[in-house]
């Protein structure tokens, strides 16, 4: 258990828990190791993996939750939140970094649809699409998306305004940018985009998944 979030493998193996302390980020990393025992079956192909990212038992998780439930109304005075914090431990997979006090959960892979599907998903958590308004958050982003198999990550930030303006949905400019060279271009949504770098995006493209993460907010 780290932080109230409890890593539950859906496989029947014993598992060993290895975790290591950065300094500099001031996390825990835990990796997930699968001590699998040796097949007496030759004919089997599967290939067995040694070790599982924390992106893959994420995201894992977060399929699980959508097949599962609809997403639950929080409760702010219920004690599943932490002092202080309105980040819940125990429901909608939601996650709380402590060093920049942010609360957020991983939802599933799905084509891209800002408006219709992404935020809304958000607002029924009480909550936003993810917003990387440092360098420290997005450092941070970039670790937890380490390993990914989705290249589009939708994150807040648009350009649906007169100017043409990139801002938060709170109408305040980008405090913070990672554009990848040549960007912005054409597109009125944000995404993470190949090496961790941002790109625009249109806001709807059944031809394209995407994956996000929706935060909480004080």
């Amino acid at each position: 258990m780290a932080n109230g979030v409890t890593f539950e493998p859906d496989f029947a193996e014993e598992i060993r828990v290895v975790h290591d302390f950065d300094k500099r980020l001031k996390y825990v990393q835990f990796d997930i190791i699968r001590d699998a025992p040796p097949s007496n079956d030759k004919n089997n192909n599967q290939t067995n993996s040694n070790a599982q990212n924390a992106f893959d038992v994420l995201m894992r998780k977060a399929n699980t939750q959508a097949n599962s439930k609809v997403p639950s109304k929080l409760d702010e005075t219920a004690p599943r939140f932490t002092v202080g914090s309105r980040c819940p431990s125990d429901i909608d997979g939601f996650m709380h970094y402590r060093h920049l006090d942010l609360c957020y959960n991983f939802n599933p892979e799905h084509y891209i649809d800002y408006l219709g599907h992404i935020k809304q998903t958000c607002l029924s958590y009480d909550g936003e699409l993810l917003r990387i308004d440092s360098q420290e958050r997005q450092t941070y982003i970039e670790h937890i998306l380490e390993g990914r198999t989705v290249t589009r990550v939708a994150i807040q930030g648009h350009s649906n305004n007169p100017g043409n303006v990139w801002t938060l949905d709170d109408g305040t400019p980008l405090p913070y940018t990672n554009w990848r060279s040549g960007d912005p271009a054409f597109g009125s949504h944000l995404q993470i985009f190949t090496n961790d770098a941002w790109t625009s995006q249109n806001g709807y493209r059944q031809n394209r998944n995407n994956i996000f993460l929706c935060e909480r907010r004080p």
